[in-house]
């Protein structure tokens, strides 16, 4: 088992998390795997731009997967607060101000509280992306961002293969976008880049 990063903040490379959540044919019932979530910034911050995408009936039925090795961050999730440092992404940019009132709580230590509505949304599993089997059901979408840098180029193939599996037929899948090299290419009979000239990884299922 590989412990991987745990330093992450809400809204990280937002223009890709965007381009991929505008990118899924979302069903009836949306659901999606946070592979890697850390202390949940991310499944988080997928929950607030999707109440804010979504209609209210799709919104309600979403349900969001977040899994990593780390069951301390169980606890983090369930609770949702994060240090002012964490939510910094939405506190320095103007466009996202309106999502920090609407979404995160000030409490009276200065740490933030993410609201209810968003919190239900998420739950955690533990779950070994290599090493485990994937997670049961079906997904629209796939986040693993921050994770395979620690696999070699087989075990990321594996994985891969995994996340092909479980996700719905032209479903997407977003990696980090620092993962440039051949090596982190998600493979090509499974998986097609939606912008093959944008510094996003995003790839839909074929």
């Amino acid at each position: 088992m590989i412990k991987t990063g745990t330093i992450s903040y809400f809204f990280r490379d937002q223009k890709g998390l965007e381009r991929s959540l505008d990118s899924v044919p979302w069903s009836i019932n949306p659901k999606i795997w946070c592979a890697g979530c850390s202390a949940g910034q991310e499944p988080f911050s997928i929950a607030i731009l999707l109440a804010e995408k979504m209609s209210v009936w799709k919104f309600k039925n979403l349900k969001i997967v977040a899994t990593d090795v780390v069951e301390e961050f169980q606890k983090r999730i369930k609770e949702g607060t994060y240090a002012e440092k964490e939510v910094n992404a939405v506190k320095t940019n103007k466009e996202n101000e309106p999502l920090l009132k609407k979404y995160l709580r000030v409490l009276t230590d200065g740490r933030y509280e993410v609201a209810a509505e968003i919190r239900n949304k998420v739950s955690f599993t533990l779950n070994d992306v290599l090493t485990d089997e994937p997670m049961s059901g079906s997904f629209d979408m796939i986040t693993c961002r921050n994770v395979l840098e620690y696999f070699n180029v087989e075990e990321k193939q594996k994985i891969y293969r995994k996340f092909h599996t479980v996700l719905k037929p032209d479903g997407v899948l977003l990696i980090d976008p620092k993962q440039r090299n051949k090596e982190f290419e998600a493979p090509e009979d499974l998986f097609s880049r939606i912008c093959t000239d944008c510094v996003e990884r995003v790839y839909r299922k074929i």
